[in-house]
């Protein structure tokens, strides 16, 4: 759950889009992998690059300074980036570990909407792949309907218990 959200929340701050309205093709699981791992490295690549940029600049301020460079590594801009760039880290390891059910749970909902690029889609996918996808969507919704029904089931419950037949 947590590569989950990092994943969700670097595609959110990329804008990153799941599936565009330009897109003609919908992507099937290993072409959609590819891409969330290509985004992550791209997103590590930019944010080490920012790194290495606020790092060497600081340092050049600091031997002009004639600042020891213990005070300029502790600065906000540098700490933000690491951070950051810990982050794409973080969601670069989530994208090489993403499974087809992250794929059923986070890019086929964004498909909602485009019906046309479901019915490609499964008209490219094999029959296991559909067969999976069937089982994975009737996990979720058993497991949505069993939260949901609890209080009914249980207010059954407790009502036949109270009954002595």
């Amino acid at each position: 759950m947590k590569s989950l959200s990092i994943i969700l929340c670097v595609f959110l701050t990329t804008g990153t889009s799941f599936a565009s309205t330009s897109e003609t093709q919908p992507l099937h699981f290993q072409a959609w992998k590819d891409q969330q791992i290509t985004e992550a490295q791209n997103q590590v690549l930019r944010d080490s690059s920012r790194v290495l940029l606020i790092r060497n600049t600081k340092t050049q301020a600091a031997l002009a300074a004639n600042l020891p460079n213990s005070k300029v590594r502790n600065s906000d801009p540098l700490t933000s980036a690491e951070k950051t760039l810990r982050r794409s880290q973080e969601s670069l390891e989530a994208a090489n570990s993403l499974s087809f059910e992250d794929y059923v749970s986070i890019y086929l909902p964004s498909l909602r909407n485009q019906m046309e690029l479901v019915a490609k889609l499964a008209e490219r996918l094999s029959k296991d792949e559909l067969a999976e996808i069937f089982k994975l969507f009737m996990r979720q919704v058993s497991t949505q309907d069993a939260k949901r029904n609890k209080p009914l089931l249980d207010a059954r419950a407790n009502d036949t218990s109270s009954h002595n037949y």
